[in-house]
């Protein structure tokens, strides 16, 4: 048994519970629209199903694209553990990024995977 201590890698609630507060320029607060969240649970579904495709996760794992989304440590596989400590947050950073396009998310996780891949040969 592994001595390996289990926790939540992401969780779409995370986003979707956000709070976000955008002011006009004139510093009025413009009502939230939900974009934000959105946007963030959204990245994390494409992610759990890169996850799922690769086959990074294990059979047990339950990820559906819903708000009760959610990875534990658990859920991945060595080989997913490794790609996620090493690419999950600069993937996350990329998309993150001014002038990112939402489209593109899935390719530059792709990329990351031919990185990591050639990078264990």
């Amino acid at each position: 048994m592994s001595n390996e201590r289990d926790f939540v890698v992401f969780a779409a609630k995370w986003f979707l519970d956000q709070k976000v507060s955008t002011y006009d320029e004139s510093g009025i607060l413009l009502p939230d629209d939900g974009s934000y969240q959105r946007r963030g649970s959204a990245m994390l579904y494409i992610f759990a199903e890169f996850l799922r495709s690769k086959q990074l996760v294990h059979p047990h794992a339950t990820l559906k694209s819903t708000a009760e989304l959610q990875l534990m440590w658990s859920d991945l596989n060595d080989i997913g553990k490794s790609f996620v400590k090493t690419h999950f947050d600069k993937w996350v950073q990329a998309n993150d990024r001014p002038g990112s396009a939402d489209d593109q998310a899935a390719a530059r996780l792709e990329k990351r995977w031919q990185k990591f891949v050639n990078s264990q040969a």
